[in-house]
């Protein structure tokens, strides 16, 4: 069966837990760079604009999915998510990929071709 270990963090106070860390007292230079190692979403909250306006942008980008379907052999599968592909393939209503070498096509003529041709089945 699975056997379970204790994890042990370096530089990382072994009699500290969660609760001392919110304990509304000031916290030292040491245990802010704990903090910071551990959970580096912390810098991001606190770092540079420009950054954080470039991660929103991405994220509004990411919300809306781009595919409608993927054809994947004989397989047709639903999207649900955005999929960073190149911007030619961006806003297909479907997308045929190869189940062989997954090179992925813009039109069924081409995949069809291509299923006939590749090499790697």
């Amino acid at each position: 069966g699975d056997s379970l270990f204790p994890l042990a963090f370096a530089n990382v106070d072994k009699d500290a837990d969660e609760e001392n860390l919110d304990t509304g007292g000031k916290i030292t230079r040491h245990k802010r760079r704990i903090i910071e190692t551990l959970n580096p979403t912390s810098q991001k909250e606190t770092g540079n604009r420009v950054i954080e306006e470039l991660e929103k942008a991405r994220e509004e980008k990411t919300k809306v999915k781009n595919i409608g379907k993927i054809v994947f052999g004989d397989y047709e599968i639903s999207t649900w998510y955005f999929s960073p592909y190149p911007h030619k393939y961006s806003s297909l209503s479907t997308l045929y990929t190869c189940a062989f070498c997954l090179k992925y096509m813009r039109l069924p003529s081409t995949y069809a071709r291509h299923i006939c041709k590749c090499t790697w089945k």
